[in-house]
Order: structure tokens, then C-alpha cells, then sequence
């Protein structure tokens, strides 16, 4: 256990950085796996207008312009292979006084919010995620929209457990 545990968060002492806790110390849990089958279910919806409007512009307008059609299907697949990738990647972690979230393909982030620096928590849930039994909790700190951490992919029961976790744990002070 480091010494930065039981170290007063309001002491002007200075930390080494062997007594910081380590992000490689965190338990992460994944988003469930339904989270991937909403995501692919909100990106065939609008398919079928896709290939309308690609079937009129090739019948109708230019039928030589069929490799309007060849780049459509190259930038639609790899939207669909970049966001299995990316929900593969979504991971959030739970401690006493914060809430992490680790995301990103190419760029990784990871974002911890204090509990004592959050306004509100809302648990949002669209019709595909109804469906499959998922919601996600947004968390808003001082700042506005912009400062917002939204956990997506939860089970509804965890997101209102994690919501009723974070509410007990927010006043507590470290100590």
C-alpha cells in the first residue's frame, strides 16, 4: 500500500513520485459486451438510404461513377472495423474518492474525475440501448457540458449502482 493512501489531500508536504499510486494499478472493467451490438445496430440503420442514394447516383445520374460506390463501401467498412475497435477499448475503474475511464484506437486516454468535484450524474439510455438492457452514466464537473465523462455500455442495474456509489462516496473526505 503507498503512503499516498493515508496521505491528507489538503497537506502542502511534498510527494515523491514512488508514494503516487500507479494508473497500472487500476482494475479496469470493460463495457458489456451488448455496447458493440448497439453501436453496429446505430450503424446499419441508415443504411439502406445509403445504398439508395448510391444506387440512384450510379442508375440514374453517372453509371461510369462507379467508383463513387468503391470509396462509399471502403469509408463505410472501415467505420464499422474503427468502432469494434475503439468499444473494444472502452474501460472504466471504480475507487473510493475517483472514476477513471480508459479509451482510444490510436490515441490513448485515460480520465479520472474526483467524486468531490462533481455537480451532477445522470443515467442516460436511447431506444438500442433499452433494447439491449444497457444505459450510460454521465458524470458533469464544474465547467459545463465540455467537462462531462459519460461511461456508455453499462447494464442498467450497474449504472445505477455505480450512481448510487459515487452519490454515498462524494461528500466523504480523504482520510
Amino acid at each position: 500500500m503507498s503512503t499516498f493512501s493515508n496521505h491528507d489531500i489538503h497537506s502542502l508536504d511534498e510527494l515523491s513520485s514512488q508514494s503516487i499510486p500507479e494508473i497500472k494499478t487500476l482494475k479496469f472493467h470493460r463495457v458489456h459486451k451488448n455496447y458493440l451490438t448497439v453501436v453496429l445496430m446505430s450503424l446499419f440503420i441508415p443504411l439502406p438510404l445509403f445504398i439508395g442514394i448510391n444506387a440512384c447516383l450510379i442508375i440514374f445520374i453517372e453509371p461510369f461513377m462507379w467508383w463513387i460506390s468503391i470509396i462509399f463501401w471502403l469509408l463505410y467498412s472501415s467505420m464499422i472495423i474503427w468502432n469494434i475497435a475503439y468499444v473494444k477499448t472502452l474501460k472504466y475503474a471504480l475507487r473510493q474518492h475517483d472514476i477513471s475511464l480508459y479509451s482510444g484506437v490510436l490515441f490513448k486516454r485515460i480520465v479520472i474525475q474526483p467524486y468531490t468535484r462533481l455537480q451532477h450524474i445522470e443515467i442516460k439510455r436511447g431506444p438500442l440501448e433499452r433494447h439491449k438492457g444497457l444505459a450510460s452514466l454521465v458524470l458533469f464537473s464544474a465547467g459545463g457540458s465540455m467537462h462531462a465523462l459519460e461511461i456508455k455500455g453499462l447494464l442498467e442495474n450497474d449504472a445505477e449502482t455505480i450512481k448510487q456509489f459515487i452519490l454515498k462516496h462524494k461528500d466523504l473526505k480523504n482520510g
